[in-house]
């Protein structure tokens, strides 16, 4: 789970090896305008010689500000 800023709230290596990681932020600017979308967004990149989908997936407020990001 990731905040609309960027700052990551949770890691799924962090539930499967309970241990918490040190505080990180996303870097890549692609995925930060990808995690202000109102909308579901995709994209296919290259991360360590395999090629990897990113989704990101909003969590909306009621009122329909973005709060977090899947």
């Amino acid at each position: 789970m990731v905040a609309f800023n960027g700052r990551i709230l949770f890691d799924s290596v962090e539930f499967t090896t309970g241990k918490a990681t040190v505080e990180r932020s996303v870097a890549d600017p692609v995925v930060l305008e990808m995690l202000k979308s109102e909308e579901s967004t995709s994209r296919t990149t290259m991360l360590n010689k395999e090629e990897v989908t990113q989704i990101v997936v909003p969590l909306l407020e009621p009122s329909g500000g973005n709060i977090s990001s899947l």
